[in-house]
């Protein structure tokens, strides 16, 4: 099944009892863990937004027996919102992998899989999730008062 950090805070509430806060994204991971038959998520939207040590900002997909993941250029040290929005940028590099036949993610597949529907699809839904998530941030901003270091 398809776990996400995001679901941990949501079980460790569950299992006390307690209610999830409306704004949390997980879900509780307790039906899994005693075995019970649930519907559980089929696709997870993938980010990584720490650039320490010049890693990349990354977002991707996992769905089925496929990964794709977009990298753009870190920004080292501080950055804000404007970095994060990758709306209409074409990311610096692409990953696809079939984790059927290659479990260790050694064969890239997006020249082989390039005009083809299942890397428009995924390239389509993960600018989707991306595009969502900038919108939350700037509503956020808007009833938080976020002060600048």
């Amino acid at each position: 099944d398809l776990v996400s950090s995001l679901d941990f805070p949501v079980t460790l509430l569950d299992y006390a009892g307690l209610e999830a806060l409306e704004f949390m994204d997980g879900r509780s991971l307790r039906p899994l863990v005693h075995g019970e038959e649930v519907e559980w998520r089929e696709r997870l939207f993938l980010e990584s937004l720490y650039t320490g040590r010049d890693n990349p900002f990354q977002e991707g997909v996992r769905e089925g027996k496929w990964k794709y993941i977009r990298l753009f250029d870190g920004k080292p040290g501080r950055y804000d919102e404007s970095h994060v929005d990758f709306s209409g940028r074409k990311p610096d590099f692409e990953m696809l992998f079939d984790l059927e036949a290659d479990p260790g993610e050694t064969r890239n597949l997006v020249e082989e899989e390039e005009g083809g529907e299942r890397l428009a699809r995924f390239r389509g839904w993960v600018a989707e999730q991306s595009e969502a998530l900038n919108r939350e941030r700037e509503a956020f901003r808007k009833v938080v008062e976020v002060k600048e270091r």
